[in-house]
């Protein structure tokens, strides 16, 4: 038991996890090529997180998993990092061009005989499969912590998404490389806004549905309306009659049983 202590420790940290977009798929069509990507992919990654004093914990395939000492550095590394793909990008042809999602969150991790764990990890993971292609997501708690501290671009709430297997549901936000130019990207930043808010996208659902179906009812029953108008208005007349002091006794009354 003691030497299992001492193998594990455990810490508040900002953490990042980041993925290629795509990349197990495009590796069965042509694997020479991808296998060549991720020299550059490690390189600019790992290039930005020394740059801004992080530690990559570990790598899964072409994924990486780091941690910082705050979610400041975190947050610019993510933005360097989506940056510099960009410029890379843009001067390669489809097929050679990186794309990167990456999720930010800060929590408690522990590091025990080699790995990770911890909901810091966890919720960090979730972000990142969250995030559309160059784009980076972070929790509420992030958000609240560097809004004021560094410049996030153009930010789009997401509502509050169920990430899988986290319990707690919090605010997430999307920070995009920037402002929406033209009626496309605005339909897609719309797009992602109603992909990610289940509850929304649920009440929309319900609410088309009892539009169809109120309009099925009415081909289906055209006089119903009017029957259901007529109806109330001689139920309204019968009530007055009813408590009016002039009116027949109750025996007469058309409501009296």
């Amino acid at each position: 038991m003691a030497q299992a202590a001492q193998t594990e420790t455990r810490k508040l940290a900002a953490i990042m996890f980041t993925d290629i977009v795509g990349f197990s798929r495009q590796m069965g069509s042509n694997e020479t090529r991808m296998l060549r990507l991720p020299e550059v992919h490690n390189h600019l990654i790992q290039q930005a997180v020394t740059e801004h004093h992080g530690t990559v914990i570990k790598t899964v395939g072409d994924a990486f998993l780091v941690d910082f000492p705050s979610v400041v550095h975190a947050v610019q590394c993510a933005q360097q990092i989506q940056a510099q793909f960009r410029t890379h990008n843009a001067e390669k042809e489809p097929a050679e061009q990186i794309h990167v999602r990456i999720g930010i969150h800060s929590g408690d991790i522990v590091q025990k005989d080699g790995d990770v764990f911890g909901d810091g990890v966890n919720i960090a993971s979730r972000l990142q499969a969250l995030a559309e292609p160059d784009t980076i997501c972070i929790s509420d708690m992030v958000h609240r912590d560097v809004a004021q501290k560094v410049p996030l671009g153009t930010v789009v709430s997401l509502g509050r998404p169920k990430l899988k297997n986290i319990a707690q549901r919090f605010l997430v936000y999307a920070l995009l490389p920037e402002p929406p130019k033209g009626l496309r990207q605005r339909l897609r930043v719309q797009r992602l806004k109603l992909s990610r808010r289940v509850g929304t996208v649920v009440f929309v659902l319900v609410f088309v549905s009892v539009l169809l179906l109120g309009g099925i009812i009415l081909l289906l029953f055209p006089s119903l309306p009017t029957f259901i108008i007529h109806h109330s208005s001689l139920r309204r007349r019968s009530l007055r009659c009813c408590r009016s002091p002039t009116s027949p006794p109750s025996s007469y009354c058309p409501l009296s049983t």
